[in-house]
């Protein structure tokens, strides 16, 4: 086992930032605002099953700490309708590195949606500067083997899907196309 990712490398690979989302989670809030990404917000919109004539609101922790980051839920019937975990990529800055034809998933994440799989769930891997994302669905993960590659910045292996780019959601100011990156 000590040829995987542990604790130690990953507190590495999280650069400065750490373990601490509250960017990308305000990323995310302003990307499905009304001055944010359609795109984003009509996926969620359809993918959360959100009706017209109910109101909705961000939960933080939804699940509580240390769980999923994100969750929508409606006023009316204080009813979780959706998952969202968020990150971020410290090498997409400000563009997404033209070597990578992959968004990886990581395996240890998939409890957030195992454990509750009445509810949709996406995952949302945004740039340094939280202005581009790029998102999959439980759905879309799934159809992906689990792999294991190298990380050279720690010299260990990891586990996830790594999810080709056609079949991820561009969301953000780089979006023009949904499920088209370039």
């Amino acid at each position: 086992m000590d040829d995987y990712v542990n604790f130690e490398d990953k507190k590495k690979l999280a650069g400065v930032k750490g373990y601490d989302d509250t960017e990308q989670r305000l990323a995310f809030i302003k990307m499905v605002g009304t001055d944010g990404c359609p795109i984003l917000r009509k996926f969620l919109t359809n993918y959360f099953d959100m009706k017209e004539d109910k109101s909705y609101i961000i939960k933080v922790d939804p699940l509580g700490e240390k769980k999923v980051d994100l969750g929508i839920k409606c006023k009316e019937t204080n009813e979780i309708v959706g998952l969202v975990e968020v990150d971020y990529f410290k090498q997409w800055n400000p563009t997404w590195p033209s070597n990578y034809t992959t968004c990886n998933r990581l395996a240890r994440k998939e409890i957030y949606y195992k454990m509750y799989p009445e509810y949709p769930y996406v995952n949302i891997t945004f740039n340094v500067s939280g202005t581009d994302g790029i998102m999959t669905t439980k759905e879309t993960e799934q159809k992906y083997r689990i792999k294991e590659w190298y990380v050279p910045e720690v010299g260990k292996w990891e586990k996830g899907r790594r999810v080709r780019l056609e079949d991820a959601i561009k969301v953000g100011e780089w979006a023009s196309n949904v499920g088209v990156l370039v």
